[in-house]
């Protein structure tokens, strides 16, 4: 999971996090205050009263969640103030929306309603003028970039290359073992000096990253630099490793090539920690949740049966944990029987076997509510690698013979591969999101968990599906 917080743009995210922060706390100060006072409520009275302080702990929670929902964490150097300001707006409108359902379920008591109102004024103007003015003039300005230095290359380099040009890293060039390739271009980089030269050129150079390769022979005294700079702050990275810090995705392309295995580290599955957290939270998750949506099945179930002939719920076997197979439940979206002419198909735009309720279904994600049937039966998590097709991941394995990999956990309602990448839709497309089901192999955590369904909420809000 550290690899989330290596980059400067991520930095930037947690600086702007922590920013909006007490702006949150003095907006609710200033609106208690503001009202207060003309009632005639003395500081020391209200300061420490249970209404203030609920009143300004869940708000402060919802804005934190309904911001980074809303990506107002995401850092663009295009500064956008209308746009800024309209989604600003959205958030408060949400937030303070959402805390007065919650303050009438569970009977939580405020001070006035005006207050909420004055709360709401207040946060929008400052969380607007935070971006306006620190965050334009502050962390938008142009920032000092980290010198690389490649020492060898292999099979991932180009795609780091192609990767380092827009980000914090200023690429220096590349390490040789012999002096005579000096000024030669080797995979696009320029070779600038040999293991001998190393310390000579850090100092000159100030190169603050090496990345190492997986291929290319180095020489042990260059080795034997490497660490020693290791200890005075230069950050050293393997090729795979600083691939996913760059990319977020494990890197197949080197195992492919040199028909080579993969053996991602699953220890944190086999945790009884997280593999019991886990199943607690995916059992009581599916039944509360189910519980909360039975009106909305519904209402989706009679919109069907309404405007289609079929069924209302569409059951396909899919492929799960350890390969055993199970029937994954959706909402029907396609004229019934749509598969009988053509047989299975990849996901797509503007198609025609969806009908006019499916299409909104489909846009919406509802029809995928009923797979909370899927996670209360154990064939399903709400987090893990999408359940596919035996025809789809017979087809992919051609590419990919290690594939059956991201079979060794549970598959999810979503996961890592979904809120990083759009639908696969072809056999390329799946590849790249294995990529991604095998960096959430290597980096499971509860947190990452958490930051998934962060990102799926976001993603639902920001990427319509089809």
């Amino acid at each position: 999971m550290q690899l989330l917080f290596k980059s400067i743009k991520n930095k930037k995210k947690i600086a702007v996090f922590l920013m909006d922060l007490p702006y949150i706390l003095l907006s609710s100060f200033l609106a208690h205050f503001i009202f207060l006072s003309i009632k005639g409520y003395e500081l020391e009275n209200w300061i420490s009263d249970y209404r203030f302080i609920n009143f300004t702990l869940i708000l402060f929670i919802l804005y934190a969640l309904t911001l980074y929902v809303f990506q107002l964490y995401d850092i663009s150097r295009r500064f956008r103030k209308v746009y800024t300001l309209s989604i600003i707006i959205t958030v408060s409108c949400l937030s303070c929306l959402i805390f007065l359902i919650l303050s009438r379920i569970f009977n939580m008591y405020f001070f006035s309603k005006y207050i909420l109102l004055l709360f709401f004024v207040i946060v929008t103007v400052f969380l607007f003028l935070h971006r306006l003015v620190i965050l334009q003039y502050m962390i938008f300005s142009k920032q000092k970039k980290s010198n690389l230095l490649f020492i060898g290359t292999d099979v991932l380099t180009k795609d780091i290359i192609s990767r380092t040009k827009n980000s914090e890293y200023e690429i220096i060039g590349i390490l040789s073992n012999e002096e005579s390739d000096i000024g030669k271009v080797s995979n696009g980089l320029k070779v600038v000096s040999t293991g001998k030269n190393l310390g000579n050129l850090i100092i000159s150079k100030k190169i603050q990253t090496l990345v190492l390769s997986l291929d290319s022979p180095i020489y042990l005294d260059t080795i034997k630099k490497v660490y020693k700079y290791k200890f005075k702050g230069i950050d050293i990275f393997r090729s795979d490793y600083f691939y996913e810090i760059l990319t977020r995705k494990f890197p197949i392309e080197q195992y492919v090539k040199n028909k080579e295995i993969p053996f991602p580290n699953i220890d944190t599955f086999t945790s009884i920690i997280f593999k019991n957290t886990k199943k607690l939270i995916d059992l009581w998750g599916a039944f509360i949740g189910l519980i909360i949506t039975f009106p909305l099945f519904l209402i989706i179930a009679i919109l069907i049966k309404c405007t289609s002939k079929g069924p209302i719920f569409y059951t396909q076997e899919r492929v799960g944990f350890q390969e055993v197979p199970f029937q994954l439940i959706k909402f029907r979206t396609m004229i019934d029987k749509a598969e009988e002419e053509n047989g299975p198909q990849w996901a797509k735009k503007d198609d025609k076997r969806v009908t006019v309720i499916g299409r909104f279904l489909r846009k919406t994600r509802l029809d995928e509510l009923p797979q909370l049937i899927n996670v209360l039966k154990g064939e399903l998590s709400f987090i893990g690698p999408r359940p596919i097709r035996r025809h789809f991941a017979d087809l992919i394995e051609n590419d990919i013979p290690f594939y059956s990999i991201r079979f060794s956990i549970k598959p999810g309602i979503t996961g890592w591969a979904q809120v990083n990448y759009h639908y696969g839709g072809s056999v390329e497309g799946h590849i790249e999101k294995f990529q991604y089901d095998l960096y959430y192999l290597e980096h499971a955590s509860l947190f990452l968990d958490f930051f998934i369904i962060l990102k799926t909420c976001q993603t639902l809000v920001r990427r319509p599906a089809y």
